[in-house]
């Protein structure tokens, strides 16, 4: 009798309570800012048989409740929430407290469909803070279902946060290569890859140079605007890919990039030049920059042999106090062997000159830094300790190039900015972006880093972004707020999102002391 008992209990709690079935609960975005809507904070994978939805358990997690105004759950085929334009809405509450018990809309999913979790940022949220949250169960087909939903990660409030390149939207499935700067009338600059459907490098498929903008710090941004047109077809306009961006002494904006029907390893060895007088908002055709490099000048270099691979490293140059432009080049010879030089104009653009001295032997891409006393700095990528090396006066004579431990990451793509100079009156501090890599990520962790003794040592003052995230640069505002644009790559393996912060200048010297 008593088995028969136990039995029957167990068929009761079966028909109540079943276990999770193909739900799977991914972390969303990592980042928000003040008064963001519709954040997404959980995206959840339904199962691939037709099901109904009719409650979402939901605990918020740390500060989480003081810091947001709503919460909402969404439908959507789309695997990147913010690049449906129409999404389902199921509930949306204003909570009272931090377990919430969300009545859905009824819902049937029939096809593979996702939910998203979102809230609603405070204007006045804490910078800094984070906003979490987990599912605990959901009733789905009648049924109260355990779910593993509290992921890993959290999403860090900033000042401000936008995404400006979204897998799926534009007509283009994957963005990659960040490039920013800010222009003499203040306004942002950004410019990226367009990659269609093909996550291959420059020089192996059709890629565009897009450009947005904004006039109020990133709050708003214009539509995305091409400056260079791939063609996937022919040589020099074959494709373009990897923009370097830099402001000139009287506000010209030039934008460097890969152009060809070859990357880099397979003897990649065009640049093209765009440029901007008016800020950002119309742009020259692209020019063949290299052959007037290449044909007339490396011959004569003493340092390498004639290149099989040229490559700008993208990101930003630099503009030096008497108005040379420089970027940092990556120079392969047959051999495999990467080297550093610089390219510089003293016209804004009008002629080049690539320089003969190594600034690094066994390069990679590479950021470059006018010290106080007018000397150069070169930051390099490399896997581990970041590569260094200083010019020893003012023209491009380098040093004995060393590593450095403090700066120790994935090999990637960074930025070093002077964001202070004593020589104005002010606190000396240099900032390094890296991504510092976690045991099952090579690249992920991106922190900003700050030197006060002109980058001998380092202190991490921020992490970013916690998970997977790569490429980044940044740039300092009129009003003393940082701007970092950068790789996000929350939503998954090679799905990199656009992605760029703010942080006021309030909070950042905070993080100096």
């Amino acid at each position: 009798m008593l088995n028969k008992i136990l039995l029957l209990f167990t068929c009761l709690i079966s028909a109540t309570v079943t276990q999770a079935a193909d739900v799977t609960v991914f972390q969303g975005y990592q980042t928000t800012g003040q008064g963001n809507r519709n954040s997404v904070l959980l995206k959840i994978k339904m199962p691939k048989d037709s099901v109904f939805i009719r409650t979402m358990n939901v605990t918020l997690k740390g500060n989480t409740l003081k810091n947001i105004e709503g919460i909402k759950v969404y439908q959507s085929t789309f695997n990147d929430f913010p690049a449906d334009p129409h999404p389902q809405c199921l509930a949306a509450i204003k909570p009272k407290g931090n377990r919430l018990q969300l009545k859905l809309k009824a819902s049937k999913t029939n096809k593979p469909a996702f939910l998203f979790l979102t809230a609603d940022v405070c204007k006045n949220a804490t910078q800094g803070d984070s906003l979490d949250a987990k599912i605990t169960s959901m009733v789905i087909n009648g049924h109260l279902t355990p779910v593993e939903g509290d992921p890993a990660y959290a999403q860090k409030i900033f000042k401000t946060q936008h995404f400006l390149g979204v897998p799926d939207t534009y007509g283009s499935h994957y963005y990659r290569i960040p490039a920013m700067v800010v222009a003499h009338d203040g306004s942002i600059v950004t410019a990226f890859d367009k990659r269609f459907n093909n996550l291959g490098d420059a020089g192996s498929h059709r890629i565009d140079l897009v450009v947005r903008r904004s006039i109020d710090n990133g709050c708003t941004w214009t539509e995305p605007l091409t400056i260079a047109q791939g063609q996937g077809q022919g040589t020099f306009d074959f494709g373009f890919g990897d923009p370097a961006l830099v402001v000139t002494k009287s506000g010209r904006i030039i934008c460097l990039s890969c152009a060809g029907n070859k990357n880099f390893w397979d003897g990649q060895a065009d640049v093209a030049m765009m440029y901007s007088d008016d800020n950002g908002k119309t742009w020259t055709q692209p020019a063949d920059l290299v052959h007037q490099l290449l044909d007339n000048q490396v011959d004569t270099m003493t340092n390498a042999l004639r290149p099989y691979g040229f490559f700008v490293t993208s990101g930003r140059g630099i503009c030096t106090t008497d108005g040379t432009v420089m970027f940092a080049c990556n120079y392969k010879n047959a051999k495999g062997v990467i080297r550093e030089f610089i390219m510089y104009s003293k016209d804004e653009g009008k002629h080049w000159t690539l320089d003969g001295n190594l600034a690094y032997l066994r390069a990679d891409e590479s950021k470059l830094l006018q010290m106080n006393d007018g000397r150069i700095m070169v930051s390099v990528r490399q896997k581990g300790a970041r590569g260094f090396n200083m010019t020893k006066t003012k023209e491009l004579d380098w040093g004995q190039q060393w590593r450095n431990g403090m700066l120790s990451g994935a090999a990637c793509n960074a930025d070093i900015l002077y964001y202070s100079r004593e020589t104005e009156g002010k606190e000396d501090i240099i900032l390094h972006t890296i991504p510092l890599t976690i045991p099952s990520l090579q690249r992920a962790n991106l922190c900003l880093f700050a030197s006060k003794d002109a980058g001998k040592t380092w202190k991490n003052i921020c992490q970013l972004q916690a998970g997977a995230a790569s490429y980044s640069t940044m740039d300092r505002l009129p009003d003393g707020s940082l701007a970092i644009f950068y790789e996000d790559e929350s939503n998954g393996v090679d799905n990199w999102t656009m992605n760029y912060i703010l942080i006021d200048s309030k909070s950042l010297l905070k993080m100096f002391q």
